[in-house]
């Protein structure tokens, strides 16, 4: 998918989701948020999250998506903070200037336990696998 869905928990216990621009580095999840987020607040005050990244079909017999629990770590290595803004900009046109942003964060997700439901084999399958 384009864009992967991301749950947090906020500040006083509910759940928040929105959409999110993502890329796969070294197998974790990478995002890009601003340091005065409620995305960036939620995730310092509590690490677990969940994702869900759809294949868009018309046809809901033939939907994919997986959807992924795990922690999200601030990353801290530079080459890995730059690499990942790098894969964003040449996913998404519009973040090609964020790696000389200093206002933002970049989280990876540690992936724990996922959740592979592909309507195409069968309506409603559903495999559960671990990383």
């Amino acid at each position: 998918g384009r864009y992967l869905q991301l749950a947090t928990i906020t500040l006083d216990g509910n759940p928040s989701l929105r959409n999110i621009a993502y890329v796969i580095y070294e197998n974790k999840i990478c995002f890009l948020t601003g340091y005065a987020s409620d995305k960036y607040r939620e995730i310092k005050n509590n690490s677990s999250v969940a994702c869900l990244i759809s294949m868009d079909e018309e046809d809901w017999a033939k939907t994919r998506q997986l959807k992924v629990e795990g922690q999200a770590r601030r990353e801290i290595n530079q080459e890995s903070i730059e690499k990942v803004k790098t894969l964003l900009g040449e996913k998404y046109a519009g973040m090609k200037d964020l790696p000389q942003d200093p206002g933002h964060a970049v989280f990876c997700i540690e992936l724990k336990t996922g959740y592979l439901m592909d309507n195409s084999r069968e309506l409603f399958s559903n495999e559960k696998f671990n990383f």
